[in-house]
C-alpha cells in the first residue's frame, strides 16, 4: 500500500442568514483553504467539514433550503469539481443536496477524483433527531452506504 498525504480543513460558514452570496462566499472560501492546504502540505486527499457549503441551517425550513441548493452534480459541486482537477487531488466536499422533490433534502458528501469527477456521494443515513425532516428538521436521511 503506498502512504499518502490526507488532511483535514476546518472552517467556519458566512455569518448571518444563508443567501446565494453566503453560499458563494462559503464555496470561495473552501476551495481557497483547499488550495492552501495542498500547496503548504502536498495533501492528496482533502477532506472539508459537513455543510460546508451553507453552513448548519436550522432556520431554513426544506423548502427554502431545496430552493437555494442543486443537484448533485451540479451548481454546489462545481467549484469543488474545478479545484480537484486543477490540483489534481482528491476532494471531500459535504454539502446539503437537492432532492428529487422540492422539500426534499439530503445531507451529502461528494468524493472527488484527481480529475475532478464524481466518484461517490453518501447522503448521511443517521442525521440527529432534530434534523430529520419526518421530525420537523429539513433533512432526509440516505438509505445507502457509499464506498
Amino acid at each position: 500500500m503506498r502512504a499518502f498525504t490526507a488532511a483535514a480543513v476546518q472552517i467556519s460558514p458566512a455569518p448571518g442568514p444563508l443567501t446565494a452570496e453566503s453560499i458563494k462566499a462559503n464555496c470561495d472560501k473552501a476551495v481557497e483553504y483547499i488550495e492552501r492546504c495542498v500547496d503548504a502540505t502536498g495533501a492528496e486527499l482533502v477532506v472539508l467539514p459537513e455543510t460546508v457549503t451553507t453552513g448548519f441551517t436550522p432556520d431554513c425550513g426544506p423548502e427554502a433550503l431545496w430552493d437555494m441548493i442543486s443537484e448533485l452534480p451540479g451548481a454546489l459541486l462545481d467549484p469543488a469539481q474545478e479545484v480537484a482537477a486543477r490540483l489534481g487531488v482528491h476532494v471531500v466536499w459535504p454539502t446539503y443536496e437537492r432532492g428529487p422533490e422540492r422539500g426534499v433534502v439530503f445531507n451529502s458528501a461528494a468524493l472527488l477524483g484527481p480529475d475532478g469527477g464524481l466518484l461517490s456521494l453518501y447522503r448521511k443515513t443517521h442525521p440527529f433527531c432534530t434534523e430529520l425532516r419526518r421530525r420537523g428538521g429539513w433533512v432526509t436521511e440516505g438509505t445507502e452506504v457509499a464506498v
